[in-house]
């Protein structure tokens, strides 16, 4: 009588992913071995002559593997067939009548036991299925079967805690007869569909509670129990490459049992810790430390690299300071960068990228992780995937870090309330107190967090895509430091924590943007004679603040002007018919002459157009400069008197304040802007591949420059401000001159500039 048997090598191996994407579970390495060896060694010993493998999606790695076997034929399917199909294929391929018996064997388990007092019970029995079971202390995550008098009378998939009545685990190993084997054709499932119905219709299925090693790979974990149990001696292998003494490597600070390929190499000084599997043309540099860690074949561990219980796939690259902790898996060709971490547990996909200093907390399935910072609009991803309510609670607790009491506000709608409050619960979490100040737009949550002295403030803005912008307390944007330790906080978890006695609070101050409705009220004059302003913005919140104004001052029959406002109450710009389209900057340019006439000072933004300084010197007066993001304390004044002219920063109150400027003086829009000087101002925005510091140092060294916010360029044709972007993908461009013409021209020629330099540094 032949002994046959069938390998189940097929299945997508979910729970194993990012390993099982390119390779099915029975191909994993255990010790240099794929699991399917091991088996197929187990078989041979016990006198299985004639071997099925069964695989589909991914079958070619096992065909390569073992096209040389001489007792190895292959049953592939092209789509997922099951586990019963199969074994009916191999029944009818080698010709099984009723009296003969088939063997299966899970591909992904590794075992060591006496197959053949298995065979030899499942014979004398005449059972139609016998199922191979061992004793287990941990039934839950098992598959488990009821017994009584030998007979199996139940299958238990994956019980729940207070259902595992039984200690007997399925081993992953069933023999059928000949007469069962032709049954199961019409079935999908072994386990859990063709034995329970043959258990239902009288058929006899019994247990056989085999001695020995059993372990079904279906987790990281698993993979590491394997390779324990191989370096161990409980499951044989080629001991070769097994390390059981360290004085065979000095040169390293290496703790036995470890495995380490032939071709691996490993620089002095690494560290090695018991249970490490180092597979074929592994480098590991100097200073690593590999602890019970998985590193497969072709992997690169770079200098002080650290991984803790994890498995590193084929290919995969750890770059200098990198860290991978327990139970982590990088899949193949993967990139961990310099000092970036994977935390415990986290899957990093094949081919996906961890930037330097980035720190992955979720799995990185599409795309690649960057570390998080601040932009120019605050930070910013898709909703629900790259900024989730996690993500918002890290937020908060980090900007508990600035300080004991946040504002935060949200934009009017379901998604950007969810976040805003899950900002809340980190802020309290972390023992600080979260103002809350509801629907109200980005000025109006400046406004009231200056006003009411908080520590900082942000705002959630959610739609297809979130954006999450701040603000300091003084309604101006974060100093670096600020925004360091936010950034901190969110990729290296730098963030304050608090016991349960000493959580914050939360206080619904929705009532203090009332302050900000009414100093758009101050703003505002009391009614326009011979002007029809009109709103037009796709944020409620601005009508309702704004737009009400403006509507019960407007004079019914007069001039229209129309102003248009950002939906997040940011920007303005102004069009009538005379003047055609007004921009920002011309706008904020009548409201500074008007102070410069009453005698005031103006502070402005560094990238401000120097055309206020020329306006500042007609009146006798000085314009103050404040950073977008100062790096110490040195425009400090400038920052103080900034609060005083909210125009600058905020739409509405730019369009109250130029007509407040219109009524009091009785001129037209256009009479206003004759008195400005000349000037037009072109933005662009220019993508590099290079870091932009490093383009606008070669600029610097050609060309006289002012530093600042990145650098001043003095042409002839007009004035070029050039910084990076915070994300450094690029620099923005500002340019002033004389003309829109010539400005836009000037923006072509600086823009050529650096994609030359870009070039040249590529060369």
């Amino acid at each position: 009588m032949t002994n046959r048997v069938v390998i189940l090598a097929g299945g997508d191996g979910l729970r194993l992913r990012p390993l099982t994407c390119t390779k099915p579970k029975a191909m994993l390495p255990v010790c240099g071995r794929p699991i399917i060896a091991y088996g197929l060694d187990v078989l041979r010993r016990n006198g299985y002559k004639s071997v099925f493998i069964a695989a589909d999606r991914l079958s070619k790695a096992v065909t390569d593997y073992l096209d040389d076997s001489p007792d190895a034929d292959f049953i592939i399917s092209s789509t997922p067939a099951g586990t019963c199909r199969p074994i009916a294929d191999a029944a009818e391929a080698s010709g099984m009548s009723d009296e003969d018996d088939i063997t299966i064997v899970y591909g992904d388990l590794l075992f060591e036991t006496d197959l053949s007092a298995a065979l030899a019970f499942h014979r004398k029995s005449l059972a139609d299925i016998t199922v191979v079971t061992y004793p287990t202390d941990k039934p839950s995550g098992c598959t488990l079967v009821s017994v009584r008098d030998s007979f199996v009378v139940n299958v238990i998939p994956d019980p729940a805690r207070e259902s595992c009545v039984s200690e007997l685990a399925t081993a992953g190993i069933f023999i059928l007869s000949g007469s069962a084997a032709k049954k199961v054709g019409d079935y999908d499932d072994l386990l859990t569909e063709f034995i329970p119905d043959m258990i239902r219709n009288g058929g006899k299925v019994l247990n056989f509670t085999a001695d020995g090693i059993f372990i079904d790979v279906n987790e990281a974990d698993d993979l590491f129990t394997a390779s324990n149990a191989v370096l161990e001696g409980l499951i044989p292998a080629p001991e070769e490459r097994i390390i059981r003494n360290a004085e065979r490597f000095p040169e390293l600070k290496l703790t036995p049992p470890v495995y380490i390929a032939g071709s691996a190499d490993i620089a002095p000084g690494a560290e090695i810790g018991r249970g490490t599997v180092i597979g074929e043309n592994v480098t590991v540099c100097r200073g690593a430390k590999l602890n019970g860690a998985m590193i497969m074949d072709g992997a690169f561990i770079g200098e002080r690299a650290t991984v803790n219980n994890a498995v590193i796939g084929t290919g995969a690259r750890l770059l200098s300071g990198a860290a991978v902790f327990e139970g982590a898996s990088v899949g193949d060709s993967a990139v961990i960068a310099e000092q970036a971490v994977v935390q415990c547990g986290v899957r990093i996909w094949n081919g996906r990228r961890l930037d330097s200093y980035a720190c992955a907390g979720q799995d990185i399935k599409y795309g690649f992780l960057t570390p998080a910072r601040i932009g120019e609009d605050g930070i910013c991803g898709e909703t629900g995937s790259v900024i989730t309510p996690q993500t918002a609670a890290v937020i908060g607790s980090s900007l508990a870090s600035l300080g004991g009491k946040i504002g935060i506000g949200w934009k009017d709608n379901p998604a950007s309330k969810s976040l805003a409050l899950a900002i809340a619960s980190g802020v309290t979490a972390a023992g600080a107190e979260a103002w809350l100040f509801g629907s109200c737009t980005a000025p109006a949550l400046e406004y009231c967090t200056a006003r009411s002295r908080l520590s900082a403030g942000c705002r959630a803005d959610a739609g297809v895509t979130a954006k999450i912008s701040f603000c300091s307390g003084d309604g101006l944007p974060l100093s670096r430091s600020e925004e360091k330790i936010i950034e901190g906080g969110l990729n290296r978890g730098e963030y304050r924590r608090a016991g349960f006695m000493h959580f914050g609070q939360l206080r619904n101050t929705e009532a203090i943007t009332g302050l900000y409705k009414n100093m758009l009220e101050d703003t505002a004059p009391r009614s326009l004679t011979g002007i029809k302003a009109v709103l037009n913005t796709s944020g409620g919140t601005v009508t309702d603040m704004c737009g009400n104004i403006i509507k019960k001052i407007s004079s019914k029959n007069g001039s229209p002007i129309v102003f248009h406002i950002g939906s997040d109450g940011t920007g303005a710009s102004a069009y009538t018919e005379e003047t055609g389209y007004v921009f920002e900057e011309k706008l904020i340019l009548i409201c500074c002459a008007d102070r410069f006439a009453n005698g005031l000072d103006v502070s402005l933004p560094f990238d401000f157009p120097r055309a206020a300084d020329r306006l500042a010197e007609k009146y006798g007066r000085k314009v103050l400069r404040y950073s977008g993001c100062p790096s110490d304390s040195g425009d400090r004044e400038a920052r103080r008197l900034a609060a005083k002219t909210p125009f600058v920063r905020d739409g509405a109150a730019l369009a109250l304040t130029v007509l407040k400027v219109l009524e009091s003086r009785r001129i037209s829009l256009a009479e206003a802007l004759a008195e400005l000087p000349e000037m037009a101002v072109a933005t662009r925005f220019v993508a590099v591949d290079k870091r932009p510091v490093k383009l606008l140092r070669k600029i610097c060294t050609e060309e006289q420059q002012a530093s600042g916010d990145g650098i001043v360029l003095n042409d002839k044709r007009g004035r070029v401000m050039i910084r990076p972007v915070k994300t450094e993908k690029g620099v923005m461009m500002k340019v002033e001159s004389f003309s829109m013409e010539a400005a836009s021209e000037l923006c072509d020629f600086y823009q050529d500039k650096l994609k030359q330099l870009e070039m040249r540094g590529k060369a």
